[in-house]
């Protein structure tokens, strides 16, 4: 990972510590660190010039998910569907805890967590559909079919009122 300023087009930063596949990452909500991820690891990374970038390994978790941004700003949450591939964790990279453990009844790889935190997609890429699960309680509220392809990616509104769901559709 390159960090660039901008306003010097310097690069000021290469943050290394992460596997080779880099899938998601995102500053904190001040900017002082960046958080990057694989499929099995969350590393944190300082940003200040002044310090030398530390990056800290977070907690074992694994199929980890897109990085999203608390809706206060504060924190930085992913979601993983660790072995046995029967439930959702939501993670909370800033304070490196799980915060809600949500059971699901099928393995899908992808989950990605809505910005105001109140909802879940669980998806796969070999699947043509995606499921909707209220974050708090795992209970599916809906189910989005009728892709012909299958899915490429999830993403919500910044505002969370709207999903949309990317396929290999011919």
């Amino acid at each position: 990972v390159f960090i660039i300023d901008l306003t010097t087009g310097e690069q000021i930063k290469t943050l290394k510590g992460q596997g080779s596949y880099i899938f998601s990452a995102k500053f904190s909500p001040n900017g002082s660190y960046v958080a990057s991820l694989d499929y099995e690891k969350v590393v944190v990374s300082a940003l200040s010039i002044k310090e030398r970038t530390k990056a800290k390994e977070l907690s074992y978790i694994t199929f980890l998910s897109k990085i999203i941004t608390s809706p206060d700003g504060n924190d930085l949450y992913c979601t993983s569907c660790p072995p046995p591939y029967d439930s959702i964790v939501i993670y909370n990279i800033t304070k490196d805890k799980v915060v809600r453990k949500l059971y699901t009844s099928e393995h899908k790889e992808y989950n990605l967590l809505s910005p105001d935190l109140k909802y879940a997609v669980s998806y796969s890429r070999l699947d043509t559909s995606a499921k909707i699960l209220n974050a708090e309680t795992g209970e599916v509220i809906s189910m989005i079919k009728g892709h012909d392809g299958r899915l490429k990616d999830v993403l919500f509104s910044p505002d969370s009122r709207y999903v949309a769901t990317i396929s290999r559709d011919d």
